[in-house]
Order: C-alpha cells, then structure tokens, then sequence
C-alpha cells in the first residue's frame, strides 16, 4: 500500500532515516546527561539551551541523513541492475547482467560462490522490509499528529467557553509584572471555569487562564507569584518552542531516548521559570510553599500548554527538585561565561549532527560492471536491489515517467536511460531496435520524455532515428508543450528546427506557447513566437496573455503586450486577461492591465466582470483596487448576480464590507434580496449576521418567491437556520407556489432542519403545489412530469424516500391520511424539462394527456407506488389507512401491484 503513496527513492530514504535515528538519538541522549552533569553549577537557562540545542542537532543529523540517502537512491549509476530485479523474469538483459555480475565477483574473490556476511544479510533484510517499517511509523505519526490536533483545539476553546476577565482591581498589578519583564506583547487573562490549574498559551496572541476556584482561595502574594511564572513562559515564547517540542516526538514518537531528552528540556523550562518569577517576586519561600499548595490538589493540564506546576505534576522527582531549588538559594543567572560555554556546546553539537549525519552503520564491497563500456559500481550480494551507502549511488526510475507495465521491459529501461540522460545507454538501446515513438504507461514517448529533462542531445538521436516531433498524445500534449512546461529552452530549439509545430493542439490540450506563458519561460516563449506561432488566437481555449495573466506572470505579461497582444481579447467563454487576474487574486498583473487600459467593466458571455470574479474568490485587495478604478456594482450577471451577490454566496465577509459602504452597495441591500437568499443558501452564517445587521430583511423573497429561511432548510444550514428564526424569520412563509420552510426542508431530507423548524410551530399540514420530474439521468430529456396539487410536507418526504423526514414528522402529527390530487404524464421527446416543469395536468387546453389524474391520493399509496417498505410501517404504525381510495378506485395494494411490487402488496393485504 505505501507503495502507492511514496516513491521507492522516499520509502528507501525514509525507512533508513528511521533506522539510523535510533543509533543517532541514543547518541545525543547521552551527550546531554553528560552535558547536564558537566553543567550542574550553571544556571537553568544555559542548561535548557543546551538540550534544546543538542535535540535539535539530532533533527538536524536526522535531516542531513535523510537528505544524503535520498540523494544516493537517485544518483545515475544503476538504473538498468535496479530495473532487472522489477521486470524479472521477462528481462534477457539483466539476466545477463546479473549473472555477469557474478562471475565477474567470484573471479575476484577465486571463489565459485557469492558469499554474504551477516552485516549484509541484515541490510538486506532491512532492505525488504523497509515498505512495512515507513507503514508502521506513518500510522503512529498520523495517530500523534491527530492527539496533538485535538489537545491544541482543546485549549483553544479554553479561552472561549466558561471564563471571565480578571477583576479590575488586578490590572495595576498585571501591568506591573508586564513592564518587569519587558513584555510588548498583548496577554488576555481569564478566570477560568474549566480549568483546575494556572496555565498559558498561545504564541502570536497568549493567553493566561487562572482557575476561577483557586482565585478565591489564595492571597494576592500567591497570585501574584504565580502570575509571574505564566508570564515568564510568555516572555520566553514557551509555547512555540513547546509546539515545535511535541512535534519532534510525534515524528519520533518511537524513541525512548527523544521522550528522555524532552523531559529533562521540560524541567529546565520550569527551572528557568521558576528563576524569574522569583527575581520579580523576591519571595522564594512564599513562592515555593504556593507550588506545594497547588500540587496537593494533584492538577492536569493539556501537555501543549504552559503550567505553573510544570508538565507533568506527578513526577515527585521533578517537583523535589524544583522545591529543593527555590529553598537552598540556589537560583543563578546566566553569565558571560555560561553563553561562551554555550554557544560552544552548540557549535560542537552542530558538527556532530553533520559528522552523524554522513556515518552509516554499515559497509558494502563493491565491484565495477561494464555497461556497453560505461563503467558501474554494483552491490556484491546476491540482492540487486540492495541499496549502497550514503555517497555511493544508485537509480530508481523518477515516479512522474515510470511504467509499471512489463509487456516490453526493454522499452522502460530505455524510457529510464533518456530520463537519466544517459546517451551511451540510449544508443545502446536504438542499436537493438528501441521503438523511438513507443508510449509509456503515462502516455509519454520517448522525445516527450527527452523534452521533460532538457535532453537536447538524446532528443536530436531521437528523432534522427524517426521520433514523430509533432505526435500528440491521449491528453493532447506534444514533445514541444513538455520542453514549454518545463522550460527546456535547448531541447526546445531542436525540436522547433526539427519541424514542431509551435501552436499545435488538439483533443482539449495545451498549446506551448500557453504552457510557456503560464509557466513564466519567457525565453522559450519568444521561441516560439519567433517561429510563428501566434498571439492572438482563441483557438486553444485560452490564448498566452489570459495564461500569463491567471498565474500571475507579470514580466511574461509585459513581454506579451509589448509585443502588441490585444489587452481587450477575449477567449472562448468572453473572459478577458483581466478577470482571470482578478479571480486569482494577481492584484500587481490586475493594476497593471488597468494601467494599460484594459476596461474594467467589460462582461463575459455570461454577464460577469472582473469585480463579480475577483468578489467571488474573496480577492479583496483586487476589489478594492478596481472599485477605486470606477468598477460598477450594478452590473447583474444572466441569472441577476451582482459581485455583491457572489461575495455573499461565498462567506466573504471583508469584500461584503468593502461593497456595503458603496451607495451601489447599500441600494442592492435594500433592493436585491437574493443576496441573503444566497448567503443563506451557502451557509454563509458571518455574512448573513452582517448583512442582517446592515438592515437587511430576513423574510424579504427573492424573484422566486424564495426566503432566506428557505434557501437555508433547503441545503440544511442548520446554524443559518436557527440565526434566522432566532431574529424574527417567518417560519410559515410561502414562495410562489405555496412552499414553506418545511417543505423544502422535507424534499432534501433535512431531519435536524425540521426538528428546528417544528420547534417554531412550523405548519405540518401547509399544502404546495409539487412537481417530480424524471429524466433518468439525462436533465435535457424528461420523460416523465408527476404533479402534487395540495401537497404536504409529510407527502413531500414520502416522494422523495426521506425515511427519516416521514419519522419526525409522524412523531410530530403529521397527518398520515392527508389526501392530494395527483397526476402523472409522459412527456414527449421535444420537450425539455423547462418546458415540462410548466406543463399543467389540469389544464383542459393541454395536448398531453395524463396516464392517470385522481384525487384521494394518500402517503401511503405515494409509498407503495415506490415502494418503500420502511417508510410503510411508519404510515401503518401511525394510522395510515390501507383501505382508503382514490376518486378513480386505486388502492395502496392496488398502486404497489401496478408498480410489480409483490412483497408491497403482501404487506398491506395483511393489514
């Protein structure tokens, strides 16, 4: 499985990386306790620098270490022997290889056989292995990184729920213990009401929660005391480094000697914050009898935030130790020669995690293979895929070009020579018959794969050798459009004077002069231009300058127009450059097309501009910048959307501001009630509140008929739904057609929205018209129209199959026996579903005669006719009558043996 996830350079990179950290992070455990018994006389500080510094030399060792084994899995030496192992046994020439391999070692050793010792055995062993041990320790980070997530959520939602502030007469005092420690920064502080222990928090903007209970019951010395070891973890932006901390041993959460070295950081910490809180207090009795207080209570806290008693208050040893230090005036600050000493000890720990870092516990013998005479180092075990020490090198095929197919093994080994670049291996494989326009499991030939690493050489050889240059593959993409996309200007120029067609694009692909512009490769875009191909065209779907605009290329931008692309062009949708650099939040392209005269009000094909674009991805800087530069707000998209409309539809709540304070802004307000309705509909909770308080009407429809209230049981935006009700939204309101909140809430299934809305005495039995139209999956051909005149919610549910919807409001009284007129009719191949949605059953005018148009129809026959047997026993259950007909004589029995359902039929026949 992980191999689906990670390349074999990652897994090998990784899976060594995790087995050297165990020798490697034994090393800098036991550097620090011999580093922290040399430095016992020093001062907390300079030691908690000290193991901070030596945990985080082993990270560092730790990356250096990865970074050198991943770059010997990539080196380009072994391809062809690496290979031979996967495509094994269809592969004649690493057979061959490999047996030469062996030959040529036992000539070596004067041995017939290959002998392995055990130091290699257990690499090789590793080796196989080494997809399992990645597997394993990514499952325990993922599992660490969640508990992490979860502590750091919950600590946030400390300061939000059940606290207070501190009592005015405490600010003097607060302000005091700030300017002792020179602390600039804003600290909140909060009784708190969930928390049975002083903590703080939080980094950018820390937080200090004192427990509501303890307040009460300790003096203002002890407060005060305590106060100032919170403030002393801010001072010294103890959280961060205590985040960084339980990140390091949650991706090395399998190292006892990692778990060791952060507890005894963990200890200095509160040794060094001890020392400062006493140096404010000046009371290091009255200090340490409020520690002693405040452990007999046996406290917790979350391990991600900072404590008065320290990480963990059940560790005697620790909290002896903390109490032993405040009594026998032992407190010391740092001094000039404790940051000599220091800075030396890092500086030392440094060159151990580079030394650490290069040194790999174990050796290979080596020997060389000639390749078609190219000499290579190959591994002396039997296991070709072994993988060689740090510094020595091997190839793993590159992820993005590999095949996995073994159909043709000689054609992926010669796919892998071009992606190393390796000519003599490339030739070798065209002089034995190498198809130069093959495609790889990716769709990739050989010149595109040359084009993808900048191979000038091998692509000329290739299509020396007869390599179609302008073959375009599945995805539409050419030799050419891969050297635009990766900026191989050289493989560029041979494949342009070997005929490639610099505008070439087909079957919904990407033409290179769009890939170049878009990527920013000026040079090969002037290429390309050079060589004819053309600027202003719409051809391609979207011409370079709109490319270039979208990604934010400004100097390609600039390049284009100062080669006279048409600024007011527009691609096949009416899109300008503009509103692609407005969409994307390009605000430098976005003033400089401006500049340039590119018309800020200019509307696509489907009526948006620029504004409407760049309000709909909450580009608010864009926004502000072309409503400055005369944008107009007025201007309504086809369906009536004004950027107002979309920024509400989008929770963009900083662009709905800026576009409230327009007069064209608040107009629309007061005008345009699709606004809330679209808000409402996408849950925008922030912008309906915003738009409420800017004097917007929660019960106002829009052109539909629809209200806000609506919209939102409609999609079950449940917070949306009790903010509306809960500022006066009519719960009963109709549209058009006589739909209430409820109704719609019922059609989509929403049960929790309907628990709310009953709850507000929403009418259970408000009638609608309904339509159902079925077009079994085709939208643009209906086939068939079923009409509900008099409609309930209740019926409405039982339509749409919403078992739990009947539920609710079955408990809730819902008449079960409710009766509607009902029609259904087949609709002719001409109509589309607008047209069929306004056919009326009723209307004696109609040419389309209804295959059955009744009264009397009830929810049960509803079920029947679909049905659902869940759904039945909640009507029987609630009184449904079996019996009941229809004004033309049907049945439920009768509608589910119409419909072939036989088991429906046996069920109601019993009742």
């Amino acid at each position: 499985m992980i191999e689906h996830i990670f390349s074999p350079e990652m897994i090998y990179a990784l899976g060594w990386t995790l087995i050297h950290t165990l020798w490697q992070g034994a090393l800098f455990a036991c550097l620090l306790a011999v580093t922290l018994i040399a430095l016992r006389r020093y001062s907390a500080e300079a030691r908690y620098v000290v193991a901070v510094g030596l945990l985080f030399g082993f990270f560092i060792t730790t990356v250096f270490t990865f970074v050198n084994l991943y770059r010997s899995s990539t080196s380009p030496e072994l391809a062809i022997l690496h290979f031979q192992k996967q495509v094994e046994p269809k592969n004649n020439i690493g057979k061959d290889l490999a047996a030469k391999v062996q030959t040529e070692l036992a000539q070596e050793q004067g041995d017939s056989r290959i002998t392995i010792s055990f130091q290699e055995r257990m690499v090789n062993y590793y080796n196989e292995n080494l997809p399992l041990i990645v597997t394993l320790w990514l499952l325990g980070v993922m599992v660490l990184f969640l508990r992490l997530l979860g502590q750091l959520a919950y600590v946030q939602r400390l300061k939000v729920y059940g606290v207070a502030h501190f009592p005015a007469s405490w600010q003097d005092k607060l302000r005091e213990l700030e300017q002792q420690l020179d602390l600039h920064r804003v600290v909140q502080y909060f009784l708190s009401y969930r928390v049975d222990s002083p903590m703080a928090f939080g980094w950018l903007r820390p937080v200090v929660l004192f427990p509501a209970g303890l307040f009460k019951t300790l003096d203002d010395t002890q407060i005060y005391a305590i106060l100032a070891h919170e403030l002393a973890h801010v001072k010294r932006n103890d959280f961060l480094a205590n985040l960084l901390q339980r990140l390091l041993l949650t991706l090395f959460f399998y190292h006892p000697g990692l778990w060791w070295m952060s507890a005894r950081i963990e200890e200095e910490r509160e040794h060094s914050c001890d020392d400062l809180a006493v140096r404010m207090t000046k009371q290091p009795i009255g200090y340490a009898k409020t520690l002693l207080h405040l452990t007999e209570t046996q406290m917790n806290k979350s391990s991600v935030a900072m404590g008065y008693q320290g990480a963990n208050p059940s560790n005697r040893k620790s909290f002896k130790a903390r109490i032993t230090r405040l009594l026998s005036n032992s407190l010391t600050k740092a001094s000039f020669s404790e940051g000599i000493t220091t800075a030396s000890i890092l500086g030392l720990t440094l060159v151990i995690a580079v030394i650490a870092s290069a040194y790999s516990p174990y050796t290979s013998n080596w020997i060389k293979v000639d390749i078609n005479g190219r000499e290579s180092k190959v591994a002396s075990t039997e296991n070709f895929d072994q993988k060689p020490k740090s510094g020595q090198s091997t190839v793993i095929a590159d992820q993005k070009n590999r095949s996995t197919s073994a159909a043709d093994p000689e054609f992926e080994l010669f796919m892998e020579a071009i992606n190393d670049g390796n000519l003599k291996l490339v030739k070798h494989f065209l002089e034995k018959g190498a198809d130069v326009n093959g495609l790889d499991d990716n769709g990739f030939t050989p010149l595109m794969m040359a084009a993808s690493e900048d191979q000038p050489e091998i692509a000329q050889l290739l299509i020396d050798k007869g390599a179609k240059v302008n073959f375009v593959n599945a995805q539409g993409w050419t030799a050419l459009t891969e050297a635009a996309d990766e900026g191989a200007y050289a493989t560029a120029k041979v494949l342009l004077n070997a005929g490639a067609d610099a505008h070439l694009k087909i079957n919904n692909g990407v033409s290179p002069l769009k890939m170049a512009a878009s990527e920013g490769h000026a040079q090969i875009l002037q290429l390309l231009i050079d060589k004819g191909a053309k600027l202003s065209t719409i051809t391609e779907g979207q011409p370079p300058l709109h490319a270039a605009a979208e990604e934010g290329q400004l100097e390609v931008v600039k390049m284009l127009l100062g080669m006279n692309a048409d600024l007011g062009q527009v691609d096949e949708h009416g899109r300008t450059p503009l509103m692609y650099a407005a969409e994307e939040g390009q605000l430098s392209v976005v003033q400089f097309l401006v500049e340039k005269g590119a018309k800020v009000n200019q509307q696509d094909k489907q009526g948006r501009t620029a504004l409407s674009y760049a309000a709909g991805e909450r580009q608010t800087e864009v926004v502000r910048f072309l409503l400055g530069k005369g944008a107009d707000l007025a201007l309504l998209d086809e369906n009536g959307n004004s950027a107002l409309d979309f920024a509400a539809r989008e929770n963009a709540g900083e662009v709905v501001k800026i576009l409230l304070n327009t007069k064209e802004g608040a107009k629309q307000l007061n005008g345009n009630a699709s606004i809330l309705v679209n808000a409402s509909e996408e849950g925008a909770l922030p912008v309906v509140r915003q738009l409420k308080d800017a004097g917007a009407n929660v019960n106002a429809p829009d052109e539909n008929g629809t209200t806000p209230l609506m919209a939102a049981s409609e999609e079950g935006q449940e917070q949306v739904v009790q903010y509306l009700l809960s500022v006066g939204a009519e719960v009963n309101a109709k549209n058009k057609e006589g739909w209430t909140a409820l109704a719609f809430a019922a059609r989509e299934n929403q049960p929790e929205v309907i628990q709310f809305l009953l709850a507000k005495k929403a009418d259970l039995e408000a009638h609608c018209t309904y339509r159902s139209i079925s077009s079994y999956g085709n939208r643009n051909k209906p086939t068939n129209l079923t009409f509900y005149q008099g409609s309930t919610p209740l019926m409405i549910a039982v339509e749409e199959n919403a078992a739990e919807s009947v539920r609710i409001l079955l408990e809730n009284r819902a008449n079960a026996n409710i009766t509607i007129g009902k029609a259904k009719l087949e609709i002719p191949a001409n109509y589309d579903w607008k047209a069929a949605y306004a056919i009326n059953p009723n209307d004696p005018n109609s040419v389309l005669k209804p295959e059955y148009n009744t009264q009397g129809w009830t929810p049960l026959m509803e079920a029947a006719e679909r049905g659902n047997e869940t759904i039945i026993k909640l009507l029987l259950a609630a009184g449904a009558d079996a019996n009941a007909k229809t004004s033309t004589g049907m049945t439920a029995a009768s509608v589910a043996q119409k419909a072939g359902n036989a088991a429906i039929v046996q069920l109601l026949q019993k009742r």
